[in-house]
């Protein structure tokens, strides 16, 4: 029909839409791996709650979670062997960790007998009696305080808590309040590894030779850095000037 204005057009009755192949060249980037993909039925498995849930199998027996310890965790402290350090931390004086009890307070204590038995100092002014005159003086007691051959991290807390809006349930937290996301919540560390911290309090020196051993690799692989042809630039006597991306 025909406008009466004079626009050429038709009434929605008396259009005809027509399927056509036309227009379905949609592109995919991974539509060249559906072919080669094949997908089979998913493995299941019963979980504690009776239901079926989908299982993933792994290619070997090995977990991505490191197994928890002193090793693995740096924040954790060792106490295998109880200690007295100098001032600069030395070790001046050691017993061992069944002679050890906790105080109230939370502080590690071993009796004077205890301590003299296991740090014999014949020499009435040598250093390990002197320094247990000084706390028995101190403290006024029959107690002589220690602490860990590696102290837990000052930073280092842990919580046993519920789970969120989940009271029937209880979760372990390992947490550093060194260290905060984005949002400002402690770094979860319940299933992470930190095999170094230089936000550790005290320091420990001896993981902490592995980042700096990984520091020198860096650095001396810096000095032998070898740049592609396409990124070296142009030589001063060719063309002065800005050349190649890292020649500025």
């Amino acid at each position: 029909m025909s406008d009466p204005d004079g626009i050429e057009g038709a009434a929605p009755d008396e259009c005809v839409v027509v399927q056509t192949d036309e227009g379905d060249g949609e592109w995919n980037p991974f539509e060249e791996f559906h072919d080669e993909v094949e997908l089979g039925p998913v493995p299941k498995v019963t979980a504690r709650d009776g239901m079926p849930t989908n299982f993933a199998p792994y290619s070997d027996d090995r977990s991505d979670i490191p197994p928890l310890g002193p090793d693995t965790l740096v924040c954790m402290g060792v106490f295998d062997e109880f200690v007295v350090r100098g001032q600069w931390g030395d070790i001046i004086a050691r017993v061992p960790a069944e002679v050890v009890e906790r105080a109230p307070d939370g502080s590690w204590r071993v009796s004077k007998e205890q301590f003299i038995q296991h740090n014999p100092d014949p020499n009435p002014k040598g250093k390990v009696r002197q320094w247990v005159e000084k706390q028995l003086e101190r403290y006024a007691s029959k107690w002589v305080q220690v602490e860990p051959i590696r102290p837990p991290c000052r930073h280092y807390l842990r919580q046993f808590a519920p789970y969120y809006l989940n009271p029937t349930n209880r979760k372990v937290f390992r947490l550093c309040a060194a260290r905060r996301t984005t949002e400002g919540a402690f770094m979860d560390l319940s299933d992470v590894g930190m095999y170094c911290c230089d936000l550790r309090e005290p320091r420990h020196v001896e993981s902490e030779d592995l980042i700096n051993a990984f520091d020198r690799k860096k650095m001396s692989q810096g000095k032998h850095r070898k740049y592609l042809q396409m990124f070296e630039g142009f030589k001063a006597e060719e063309k002065p000037g800005p050349g190649g991306i890292f020649n500025g």
